[in-house]
């Protein structure tokens, strides 16, 4: 049997034990609010409900899908892993019980997270971002009026052993590189980095054959270095390009054949079309955004994503639960490894 999205409904079924068992996931009698979404990322509100939470998935129609969608999919997968009884699929929060929520995902359909929703929450409700800290987007998240509630808000160790989905990113940009039509093996690739994706990037393209420089920013790496075919941008956003104009300068005068690979990080894709530089994917990300998601290679690292994001959501609530201090809970969470904290 499969989902709308092609996906073998018993292996993903399998996945989600896996990971449940995995991160020791248990959600009983915890109310969870997460999205309704199609493709890998139905997993999330049928993982939840598979760990013993009461489930509300937000749906909307989006390009990746339609409610129905959604429904049809989540409703599905509920179903094989007899958790029907334990998933709601609404469209608009007024049929949520907002008061009753003790875990809320920054996931697709629940952003942006702010004040309204946060005002009614309870105040030991938790929000679990579904990335690592070092990600947070402002966009996502209100953080002065969680701070004001008292909610606590924590990421996801995406480096954790039971979560572990790091190891997928070298696949991920693999699968960018070869549509493309470069092979990797003995090809010269440029991998401009400046965060922990590095050590993976770096080590997935040695293993697979490449010859790779590696460097925080491409005017760093000069034409006598090597005759790059691919250069790799894989950097932290910020407000204006991580590859700007200069970048694209640089990049046309001493590497005019090499392809941009957009794997993180905005860039100025006037400025190589100008230059004759050629950019993928196609159609740029929103800003801030992946060039490619972890469901591009398949629902694994979805899965493993998720349940290590509401893994850190029942510690939250659990602690929260117990009166612990919202300090005290980040602190632990930490310090467990499951979780990451905000900066500041």
């Amino acid at each position: 049997m499969t989902l709308t999205h092609g996906y073998n409904l018993r292996r993903l079924g399998r996945l989600i034990r896996q990971a449940i068992q995995r991160c020791e996931l248990d959600l009983s009698n915890l109310v969870v609010l997460t999205e309704a979404a199609t493709g890998a990322y139905c997993v999330t509100s049928v993982t939840a409900a598979a760990a013993g939470a009461r489930v509300y998935a937000l749906a909307k129609n989006s390009k990746y899908g339609s409610i129905s969608d959604a429904e049809r999919e989540i409703y599905a997968l509920a179903e094989h892993l007899n958790v029907r009884s334990l998933v709601t699929v609404c469209d608009d929060l007024s049929h949520v019980p907002v008061k009753q929520v003790n875990i809320v995902t920054n996931s697709g359909h629940v952003r942006p997270i702010r004040e309204k929703l946060i005002a009614d929450l309870p105040s030991h409700a938790v929000i679990s971002l579904m990335y690592e800290a070092w990600e947070f987007r402002d966009s996502d998240v209100d953080i002065r009026a969680c701070n004001a509630k008292g909610i606590a808000v924590a990421g996801t160790n995406e480096q954790h052993p039971s979560v572990d989905v790091f190891s997928y990113l070298s696949i991920m940009s693999f699968k960018q590189i070869l549509s493309v039509d470069i092979p990797i093996v003995h090809c010269q690739i440029a991998l401009i980095c400046d965060n922990s994706f590095v050590e993976y990037l770096h080590k997935g393209f040695t293993r697979a054959g490449a010859n790779v420089i590696t460097a925080d920013g491409i005017r760093e790496v000069s034409g006598d270095d090597a005759n790059i075919d691919v250069i790799v941008i894989a950097k932290t956003p910020r407000k204006d390009c991580v590859f700007d104009h200069d970048d694209a300068v640089h990049a046309a005068h001493n590497f005019p054949d090499a392809v941009i690979i957009q794997f993180w990080g905005d860039i100025d894709r006037r400025a190589c079309e100008e230059l004759g530089l050629k950019v993928t994917p196609e159609d740029a990300p929103v800003s801030g955004h992946m060039g490619i998601l972890p469901s591009a290679v398949g629902p694994d690292a979805i899965v493993r994503l998720q349940t290590g994001g509401l893994k850190v959501g029942e510690l939250l609530a659990r602690n929260r639960l117990l009166g612990l201090s919202v300090d005290r809970c980040l602190h632990d969470i930490e310090k467990c490894g499951y979780g990451t904290v905000l900066n500041g």
